[in-house]
């Protein structure tokens, strides 16, 4: 089971001459093309493929509760080169998207909110109780602007 995990575009990395610069090293193994990019994507503040690897690494990470955090894989297995390969696919898609994604958010958040009296008008509100995900939702939006829970289209509001 492999221990470590680098790029060929961190300094510390495990490089050969004959590598390019898009070249992920788990262990002994090599796998490309892997981006910059992709390798350095982050949800919430966690780089995606370290933190996949972490809990996959000989001494993997995470809090330890119960004797069964012990038992772990002694060998890469072909399932866990399968899963890399889906998540690394996965993430090399996400990074081409980023520029979309950045555009349609910034058309979000500069278009216009909608008031608590069109959303009621339109027969979105009031929210039933058994419909909102948070309760908190809209704390701190202001009088004017009411937060948006998911409903069942098919019932209308109580």
């Amino acid at each position: 089971m492999p221990s470590t995990i680098s790029h060929s575009s961190d300094p510390q990395s495990a490089r050969t001459p004959e590598d390019d610069d898009d070249t992920l090293y788990i262990g002994g193994a090599r796998f490309r093309p892997v981006s910059a990019a992709v390798w350095r994507y982050q949800v919430g503040g966690r780089r995606v493929v370290k933190s996949w690897f972490d809990y996959r690494r000989r001494n993997p990470a995470g809090r330890r509760s119960s004797p069964l955090d012990e038992v772990n894989a002694t060998t890469w297995a072909r399932t866990d080169t399968e899963e890399m390969i889906r998540l690394l696919g996965v993430l090399h898609r996400l990074t081409e998207l980023e520029a979309q994604q950045a555009d349609l958010l910034d058309r979000i958040c500069g278009g216009d909110l909608l008031s608590v009296q069109t959303l009621t008008a339109a027969g979105a509100l009031p929210v039933r109780p058994a419909d909102r995900v948070l309760s908190d939702m809209g704390a701190g939006l202001g009088s004017d602007v009411a937060p948006v829970s998911p409903t069942d289209p098919s019932s209308s509001p109580a």
